[in-house]
């Protein structure tokens, strides 16, 4: 199955290309839920699985100091290379959400007035971890800002089916939590004799409930504050199927 250092040419190409819609889309609702480009000037805030930094980068231009983490060597590498050539202040550090300690990226308690976790979490294994770290490093009444695809409409065995008024999204199997990916495409030039990625879903993610994103938040220490779902309806050359149905799922949290 790949994996995401294999997969790290192919999401350069399509974050920095015509297939970066969504990105871009959940980059703007991070700011937006971060309090708009005035509510970001001057604040300390950690871009969490920062891949190659366009979230990074665009809260850095808008006068956040941000730190970034990857676990990813080679979107590491692209990230810091975008600094290179222009630099912006960003402090890039190798790490995994689960552990921001000594261990990895070495982030202090309470240093913190925001985190933000775009298209990240989902491909954690151990969330509980994760956002006790997330906890730890924010200050009191700092904020933590997630995206993630939509758990109601994105996961194993969500599709398109016709419907009355075209086609329509079926949920599929919703309430079964667990690791899923569609798997690599056989007999082409990719990972493992593959074909070459074309979907985030070939490297999968873990399906959870809203009930348990929320839940797991809360067990953290957080305060739900606002949650938005996004649709494709103003992305650029996004299929239209999206325009009507949520894409993605951003909740911001706070440190109660």
């Amino acid at each position: 199955m790949p994996t995401w250092d294999d997969a790290a040419r192919w999401y350069l190409d399509g974050v920095r290309g015509a297939g970066r819609g969504f990105n871009d889309l959940a980059a703007r609702v991070t700011v937006d839920l971060l309090g708009g480009p005035d509510g970001v000037v001057g604040r300390r805030v950690l871009d969490l699985g920062c891949g190659e930094g366009h979230v990074a980068r665009r809260l850095a231009r808008l006068g956040a100091r941000v730190v970034a983490v990857e676990p990813t060597g080679a979107l590491l590498d692209a990230a810091r290379a975008s600094e290179r050539a222009e630099p912006l202040g960003i402090d890039y550090r190798p790490g995994a959400a689960e552990d921001l300690g000594p261990g990895g990226p070495d982030v202090p308690d309470a240093a913190l007035d925001a985190v933000c976790a775009v298209l990240v979490l989902h491909h954690v294994a151990d969330l509980d971890a994760a956002l006790a770290h997330v906890h730890r490093v924010l200050r009191p009444g700092g904020a933590l800002v997630v995206v993630l695809p939509h758990p109601w409409t994105d996961h194993d065995g969500a599709r398109w089916v016709p419907g009355p008024a075209g086609e329509q999204r079926a949920v599929g199997a919703y309430v079964r939590e667990r690791y899923w990916s569609s798997g690599p495409t056989a007999g082409g030039a990719g990972p493992d004799g593959a074909a070459p990625l074309t979907s985030v879903r070939e490297i999968g993610w873990y399906h959870r409930t809203l009930g348990t994103w929320l839940t797991a938040l809360a067990r953290a220490g957080f305060a739900l504050d606002e949650a938005r779902e996004p649709a494709g309806d103003d992305v650029p050359g996004a299929d239209p199927r999206w325009a009507q149905v949520p894409r993605l799922l951003a909740l911001r949290a706070v440190r109660a």
